[in-house]
């Protein structure tokens, strides 16, 4: 694990010897998962952070931390491309209409959904990291799922 890694896990309170344990040599390469699922006394450990550590408001580290604490997980679908610059998309669950800045994102098919964490940048989205491709019947059953535990 690099030293940034370590700084940024002990400042969060996750370094731990059960990190190590559960992912050997990579304990915070895995996902950002354990960034916002992982909910000790009520708040994710973004939330926590936040609260804190809070940077001086103005600042490139307050945005970025603010858009972090925002960050949303979306089943988006696209609905047209700008190349070079990202994608407009129309998110599943809230019937969303935004536009994600990402080159990648530009250049994909527009028939494939993607479940996807997005972050707000002013009247813009960016992802917080690669978007997983699912396909109609991953699609369904995460929206009957929604459903059944009445979350929709």
């Amino acid at each position: 694990m690099s030293s940034a890694t370590s700084a940024c896990a002990d400042l969060l309170g996750i370094l731990t010897t059960e990190s190590f344990r559960r992912f050997p040599g990579k304990p915070f390469r895995r996902s950002q998962k354990p960034l916002y699922d992982w909910i000790p006394e009520g708040k994710n450990l973004v939330e926590k952070y936040a609260e804190n550590h809070p940077p001086a408001p103005g600042t490139e580290e307050h945005e970025l931390l603010e858009a972090y604490v925002q960050a949303k997980d979306r089943i988006v679908v696209p609905q047209s491309r700008v190349q070079g610059a990202g994608a407009y998309f129309v998110d599943l669950l809230s019937a969303e209409e935004l536009f994600i800045m990402d080159m990648g994102l530009s250049q994909t098919p527009l028939d494939v959904a993607y479940a996807i964490r997005t972050l707000p940048l002013g009247q813009f989205w960016m992802t917080s990291g690669a978007g997983l491709p699912t396909g109609s019947g991953a699609i369904k059953n995460a929206m009957d799922r929604l459903s059944k535990q009445r979350l929709l």
